[in-house]
């Protein structure tokens, strides 16, 4: 067989066929689909070229995120440890050199990159009450809003200036 690259076999009736291993292509496919979907799974992500519905609400969306979330949550919280830790032997070194800052005096944000559905938000926060939570609780729930303090003072600062540009209606103008 080394020689001559073949197999002899004795007699006519003799089959290597045993050798060769006759698999169908949809048992690979499906093997290979069953190994993609597991390193997924394992791997805690979501696949992205999985085709879903186009009527999906944000919340089946949101809780595919899940275990993909905890997984962030675990790493940036290890990661917020080894800043923290980097931080306070910057600080240190910097005390060594005739300079004096607090490592607590430093703060540390992480904001997450996941779409938020601000249209249901709003529809939330149009439907509750008014005076159950307040104006400030509901302006940080908005993800394009960094600082709801800071848009509160511009949400005045704005409604002064409209009201000063009308001195007819009560209320309206300069004060003098």
């Amino acid at each position: 067989m080394k020689e001559k690259g073949i197999i002899i076999l004795p007699g006519d009736k003799s089959k290597a066929e045993w050798l060769i291993k006759n698999i169908n292509d949809s048992f690979i496919q499906n093997t290979i689909n069953t190994y993609e979907d597991k390193i997924y799974q394992i791997a805690c992500h979501i696949n992205a070229n999985e085709k879903m519905q186009s009527n999906t609400s944000s919340l089946a969306l949101r809780a595919r995120l899940n275990a993909m979330e905890n997984k962030c949550s675990l790493n940036q919280n290890a990661h917020k440890d080894i800043i923290k830790n980097r931080i306070r032997f910057i600080c240190k070194f910097l005390k060594t050199k005739g300079k004096d800052y607090d490592p607590k005096d430093i703060n540390i944000k992480y904001t997450a990159n996941i779409p938020q559905d601000d249209l249901m938000i709003a529809q939330i926060l149009a439907q509750v009450p008014e005076g159950t939570i307040s104006k400030e609780t509901a302006r940080s729930q908005f993800s394009f809003i960094a600082n709801s303090l800071v848009e509160a003072e511009r949400v005045a600062k704005e409604q002064k200036e409209e009201i000063d540009k009308h001195p007819d209606l009560p209320g309206g103008g300069e004060d003098e």
